[in-house]
């Protein structure tokens, strides 16, 4: 009758949005909880780099600020072999300003007699910054393992005493960071603010540009980004380091959408 058709019609459509609805629900629901995820884990591994490079900057400025306050060459040599940096820094180093060569913690070490130290970028960037600073990353020649410097300028009465510092390696951030795989849906890497990696799982890539490999900058907007990447649909994400690190490094993460909205797939296919 018609008026049976008239009422399959009519729980045919309620069925029909309520399905609609449910699903516009759940899709919703799934990205929150998409977002939420990946900014709760991101944000933890961000503080926790964050914290690293923090406490490696107040041990530098330890020593600068005891420099500062009594400086002599003496007090200067006899801070860098301070047995308490030993296991925190692969190398404590530093130039004074009437001096050529690198003084340091290695009584092994020997100074090449053609290079002046105070040419070198490091103690030109803490010369300029006036303040404690981090270098730009550098795989070292003898080791090739990457590392970075804090360093920090040394004062008296206003005038340049020297420059002190310390090295780091980047292999303990880089394995807080490779292990991150987000339940099997992607990985974790880090890049600076001109979209240079700095390290990454996939080794081959590091110092390579993240606007070539994803095709996208580093942002601080705290938005998942939706790419196409080797051919899957991917959504990347960045957090940005505190700011009190002085570095621009920002922590990025790329997941495989499909794995991440698996259960909206399923019930879509329902």
């Amino acid at each position: 009758t018609k008026f049976s058709i008239a009422s399959a019609i009519v729980v045919f459509i309620v069925i029909s949005f309520l399905a609609i609805s449910t699903y516009l629900l759940v899709n919703a629901t799934l990205q929150q909880k998409t977002q939420a995820y990946i900014t709760d884990n991101t944000t933890l591994l961000s503080s926790s780099i964050g914290n690293w490079l923090i406490g490696k900057k107040s041990q530098i400025n330890i020593i600068k600020q005891s420099l500062d306050n009594d400086f002599s060459p003496q007090n200067f040599q006899a801070l860098l072999e301070n047995p308490a940096f030993v296991n925190d820094f692969l190398l404590m180093f530093g130039t004074l300003s009437n001096e050529r060569g690198l003084r340091s913690n290695d009584p092994n070490r020997v100074n090449p007699p053609e290079i002046d130290f105070r040419e070198r970028a490091w103690f030109k960037l803490a010369q300029e910054q006036k303040n404690i600073a981090f270098t730009s990353p550098y795989v070292d020649a003898a080791t090739k393992e990457l590392l970075l410097s804090v360093v920090a300028p040394i004062y008296k009465n206003s005038a340049l005493m020297g420059v002190v510092g310390g090295d780091l390696s980047l292999n303990e951030i880089a394995k807080s960071v490779n292990t991150i795989n987000f339940n099997d849906t992607g990985y974790a890497f880090i890049v600076d603010g001109d979209a240079n990696i700095i390290t990454h799982p996939n080794k081959s890539l590091n110092g390579k540009s993240a606007r070539t490999i994803y095709k996208q900058s580093p942002t601080n907007d705290n938005k998942l980004i939706e790419i196409e990447h080797e051919g899957l649909q991917k959504i990347l994400y960045f957090n940005r380091l505190d700011s009190n690190t002085g570095l621009d490094w920002y922590v990025g993460v790329i997941l495989d959408k499909d794995r991440v909205y698996e259960s909206l797939a399923t019930f879509s296919l329902r």
